[in-house]
C-alpha cells in the first residue's frame, strides 16, 4: 500500500501544469483578440448610425415635406412647420412628422434649408457640428 501512495505521489509530481508565463501569453493573446472585435465592431456601429440618419432623412422628413406641400401648395419654411401649424399655411393637415423624427441619432437637430423650389436637408453627422463638412450628411447630396 505504500508503495502504491508513493508511485501516485511521483505521477502527479511530474505532471507539469501551465507556468506562469504561458498564463500571461494566453491572457495577451486573449486582449488582442478582444480589441481587434471591439474595434471591427466599433466601426459597423458609426456606419449603422451614418446610414439610419440617411434613411430617416430620405424616409420620414422627405415624406413629411413632400404632404406638406401637396396639402398647403409651397414647401415649409422650416423643419418646425412639419410639426406646428404655420400661420401662413391654408389647408394645413399636420403634424408631418413625429418631433422626435426631426434629431439625427446623435440628438442633433437637422438642418433645412429652402432654396427657391428645392430643399436641402443636412445632418452635422457624428461631429455635431455643422462647420465640419467631412462628417456632414445631406439629402438630396
Amino acid at each position: 500500500m505504500k508503495k502504491l501512495k508513493s508511485s501516485l505521489y511521483l505521477e502527479r509530481k511530474n505532471e507539469r501544469g501551465l507556468t506562469l508565463i504561458e498564463i500571461m501569453i494566453v491572457i495577451a493573446l486573449l486582449a488582442s483578440l478582444m480589441v481587434v472585435l471591439l474595434r471591427s465592431f466599433g466601426g459597423a456601429q458609426e456606419q449603422a448610425q451614418l446610414d439610419q440618419t440617411s434613411m430617416m432623412m430620405k424616409g420620414p422628413i422627405k415624406s413629411g415635406i413632400d404632404m406638406f406641400k401637396i396639402h398647403t401648395g409651397k414647401y415649409p419654411q422650416s423643419l418646425q412647420d412639419l410639426v406646428t401649424r404655420p400661420t401662413d399655411a391654408k389647408r394645413w393637415s399636420g403634424p408631418y412628422v413625429d418631433p422626435a423624427q426631426l434629431k439625427d441619432v446623435w440628438g442633433n437637430d437637422f438642418k433645412y434649408e429652402l432654396k427657391g423650389k428645392e430643399f436641402q436637408l443636412i445632418s452635422a453627422g457624428p461631429s455635431g457640428d455643422f462647420n465640419n463638412t467631412a462628417d456632414n450628411i445631406t439629402y438630396p447630396e
